[in-house]
């Protein structure tokens, strides 16, 4: 399942260096690495520690549906407002990072942005069917994922490397309910489930890209790297305050871990204060 997943997520590489050149492979892979970030970052990261919590729970259905869809809502508040927030900040982030020679990344960060707000959350559902104990389940899902993937992005390099990244946002959204109906059904969940789990989510953090949109419209100038701390600010903290308005679940959890974690520092500061 991995090694078919390796040439799923590489075929669209080959295809651009092959038909395309050398240089629009470079924007490319540039854009995709910058895409990947939440997704490496948080999502990977969280599966593999997921696996074994989830495995301890395999024969408590209703204690691992809850343990599941709890851990999708945390990733969805971490990885949501970020993939979104990349299609607003692509301009002044490119031209920051990577400097204006670089501009061509910009279009391709925008377009790949829409496919990772659906990989940050999809990259969990490996580690259902690992802690069910199916994985010939996941082989095959892999085969027919990887099958859609070699239609996507074959259809999609007629148009070039951004016909390409168009491929792989489009693959993602029609693959979107198969990728969760499929693996959830092993615990008696199903994609209406993740639909109710992420959705506030997924309005919070188009309402803080609209916002850091909206500021840099207004109140944008300066250098590309002041324009980019502008949008992520007024996005961070729209995000942070509506989450807390609204009242999340997902927000309510991670403030909870965040004052968990300060808790014994500050008892611990006190005493030698105390001394």
């Amino acid at each position: 399942s991995s090694a078919i997943n390796y040439w799923n997520r590489n075929f669209d590489n080959l295809l651009v260096g092959r038909f395309v050149g050398a240089s629009e492979l470079g924007l490319y892979t540039r854009a995709y690495t910058l895409m990947m970030l939440p997704l490496t970052q948080v999502s990977y990261v969280a599966g593999r520690t997921l696996f074994p919590a989830l495995s301890r729970l395999q024969d408590d259905h209703e204690r691992l549906r809850r343990a599941y869809l709890r851990s999708v809502g945390v990733i969805a508040f971490i990885t949501f407002p970020i993939a979104t927030g990349l299609y607003v900040v692509a301009r002044p982030l490119v031209l920051t990072l990577l400097g204006a020679e670089w501009a061509g990344v910009i279009p391709f960060l925008q377009i790949l942005s829409i496919a990772a707000v659906i990989q940050s959350i999809a990259a969990t559902t490996g580690v259902v069917f690992q802690a069910s104990g199916r994985t010939d389940w996941e082989l095959r899902w892999q085969v027919i994922s990887g099958a859609g993937s070699f239609v996507f992005f074959g259809v999609g390099v007629h148009w070039g490397a951004k016909g390409v990244a168009v491929a792989v946002a489009a693959r993602s959204i029609v693959l979107l309910y198969p990728a969760f109906e499929i693996p959830c059904r092993l615990i008696g969940l199903g994609f209406i489930d993740i639909v109710r789990t992420v959705w506030r989510i997924l309005v919070l953090a188009l309402l803080a890209a609209a916002a850091a949109w909206a500021s840099d419209r207004v109140l944008g100038a300066g250098t590309s790297a002041m324009r980019l701390v502008l949008e992520v600010t007024v996005g961070a903290v729209v995000y942070v305050v509506a989450g807390h308005v609204w009242g999340l679940e997902p927000y309510r959890e991670l403030r909870a871990s965040l004052i968990r974690r300060r808790a014994p520092r500050s008892a611990a500061s006190v005493a030698v204060r105390d001394g």
